[in-house]
C-alpha cells in the first residue's frame, strides 16, 4: 500500500477558478449596472426638484407675461445645471405654456428631464 496524499488536481483547480471567474463576472455586471441606474434615477429626481422649483417661482411671481426663452445656469448637488424655460401664448386667451427642460450641464444634448404648465395671467 501506498501513502500517497489525498488533494486536488491541477485539472480540479483550474475549474473551480474558471467556475469562480465566471460568477464573479455576472455578479461585477451585476452590481455595475444597479450603480448605473441608480445615479440615473437620483439625476432626474434632482432635475425634478429644479424643474418643479422653476415653475413655482414663476407661478409666485407672476413673470410670464411675455412670451419667450431663457436659459439659466444653477449649481445643485455639486453639479452644474442648466435650465432652459420656454413661455409660449397658448389657445386660450390669458392662458400661457411654460415648459421647463433641465440639462445636466451647458455640453449636454439630450435634456434629462422636460415639464409643461399652463398658467393663467393675474
Amino acid at each position: 500500500m501506498t501513502n500517497r496524499s489525498r488533494g486536488f488536481t491541477l485539472l480540479e483547480v483550474l475549474v473551480a477558478l474558471a467556475i469562480f471567474a465566471l460568477i464573479s463576472l455576472m455578479c461585477y455586471r451585476q452590481i455595475d449596472a444597479n450603480a448605473r441606474a441608480s445615479a440615473r434615477i437620483e439625476q432626474k429626481y434632482i432635475a425634478l426638484w429644479i424643474a418643479e422649483n422653476t415653475l413655482e417661482e414663476l407661478f409666485i411671481d407672476r413673470k410670464f407675461s411675455s412670451t419667450g426663452d431663457s436659459k439659466t445656469d444653477i449649481q445643485v448637488a455639486s453639479q452644474k445645471w442648466e435650465v432652459e424655460t420656454n413661455i409660449t401664448a397658448s389657445d386660450v386667451t390669458d392662458l400661457n405654456k411654460i415648459e421647463v427642460t433641465v440639462y445636466s450641464d451647458e455640453r449636454a444634448t439630450q435634456p434629462i428631464l422636460t415639464m409643461t404648465r399652463f398658467m393663467g395671467k393675474k
